[in-house]
């Protein structure tokens, strides 16, 4: 939260960061859960948690790619 505010203040728009980072997790919210219960439906729970880890990986190196670009 507090990085999003840091970025706003550069900026001078820290209600519009604020609202962003409000809708990209809104959509997380949503997605996630309906994705993972579909497979989970389909398939076994066992999937289903390697999906969310799968997930969480590809998050975490999107992540780094993108701090390290950042620099």
């Amino acid at each position: 939260m507090s990085l999003f505010a840091d970025e706003g203040e550069m900026y001078d728009s820290v209600a519009s960061t604020m609202s962003l980072r409000s809708i990209s997790w809104k959509v997380g919210q949503v997605t996630g859960p309906v994705v993972v219960g579909t497979t989970m439906g389909f398939f076994t729970t066992a999937v289903g948690f390697l999906l969310t880890a799968g997930f969480i990986i590809f998050s975490t190196a999107g992540f780094v790619v993108s701090a390290t670009r950042a620099d």
